[in-house]
């Protein structure tokens, strides 16, 4: 509806409904929770093979080899750069949170050499992020941090502390937003934080804002947001513009299909980061997907793999919640199997 009202044509319409089950997937995998393992090893494998990408590509880049990519910032603070010459590495590297995650959630499932893999990919992956300087990892740890002592503490609170949890969890993603609203791309362009990558990503939420006025009901269609931004950004800061999403998932949603439709969402994420809180389970585990999803709803860019990292998160908070006693207790009725069992039937 919001592509048709925004006039975008078949080709914007068809583009919502290819992503539309990449944005929802994580409600058909709740679905399948009594039968989860052909899609959780469509995602473990996915990323098992994103990291393997990485430990080719970033060892060869740091070496010198020309993989096409770059470790360092500088040319893209260079307009003169042809856009699309060089891509930085840090956009390669897996979350280091993802991958504890996953580590520690299955830990009890994973043979030696599947620990083994994810237990390097970790390593790797936080090496890589430290040097060079992603950012938001450093912010889900410190999340991870707050969400913790949160969980920890807050559970002793009964609904208040669970609602308090909760809140901090779902407002995190908003953050930004409102930062931008009292915060201009100029601001930052004229201050000590100035640079590319800041100046682009306050302007691209400015943006978002004018946009979600403008087009609240219905929003201004999922192809729409380069063409707001873009060329306006360009003109003023003579940067390019070189993303085509908000990077924050409220934004996202809000500015192509309306504001009904970020508020679903909002609820979504309310109901079952309220129904993973307020459940026993791996407290370490939960807290820290919680926060690496917090991270990535709030400040990255809203890619395919960023999607499916969300989901394999979200699969790893709830799989600790129903494994606590590293156990899987499958439909009413059935034998309770083990967790090594249940993702490795050939071992039954």
């Amino acid at each position: 509806m919001a592509d048709v009202a925004a006039g975008g044509g078949i080709t914007d319409v068809a583009k919502t409904a290819a992503r539309m089950p990449i944005y929802f997937t994580i409600i058909v995998l709740f679905t399948l929770i009594y039968n989860r393992q052909q899609p959780l090893q469509f995602v473990l494998g996915f990323f098992a093979g994103t990291v393997i990408y990485f430990a080719v590509v970033y060892p060869l880049t740091i070496a010198g080899f020309p993989t096409g990519y770059m470790t360092a910032d500088a040319s893209l603070y260079d307009t003169t750069v042809e856009l699309g010459s060089n891509v930085q590495v840090k956009w390669l590297v897996p979350d280091p949170g993802l991958m504890l995650c996953v580590l520690l959630c299955f830990r009890h499932s994973f043979s030696f050499g599947q620990k083994l893999f994810w237990s390097l990919g970790f390593i790797a992956a936080l090496a890589a992020a430290l040097s060079v300087e992603v950012r938001t990892s450093f912010l889900a740890a410190a999340i991870f941090l707050v969400l913790y002592l949160l969980l920890q503490g807050l559970r002793t609170w009964g609904k208040v502390g669970v609602s308090i949890a909760v809140a901090t969890f779902c407002i995190i993603p908003l953050v930004p937003v409102v930062i931008a609203e009292f915060v201009t791309a100029s601001d930052v362009y004229n201050s000590d934080y100035n640079s590319w990558s800041n100046v682009e990503r306050i302007f691209m939420l400015n943006i978002a804002s004018e946009a979600i006025k403008s087009s609240p009901m219905f929003g201004t269609g999922s192809s729409s947001f380069w063409s707001l931004y873009g060329p306006r950004f360009e003109e003023i800061f003579n940067f390019p513009a070189v993303v085509t999403s908000p990077h924050n998932l409220y934004a996202e949603i809000t500015v192509s299909w309306g504001v009904p439709a970020g508020l679903m969402i909002f609820v979504l994420i309310v109901l079952l980061s309220a129904n993973a809180v307020g459940r026993k389970g791996n407290t370490v585990v939960i807290s820290l997907a919680l926060a690496v999803i917090a991270s990535n709803y709030a400040v990255q860019p809203f890619a395919e793999g960023v999607r499916l990292g969300t989901i394999l998160l979200w699969f790893c908070v709830y799989f600790s919640i129903e494994n606590e006693n590293t156990a899987i207790r499958k439909r009413p009725g059935s034998e309770v199997v083990t967790c090594r069992q249940s993702l490795n039937p050939q071992l039954s």
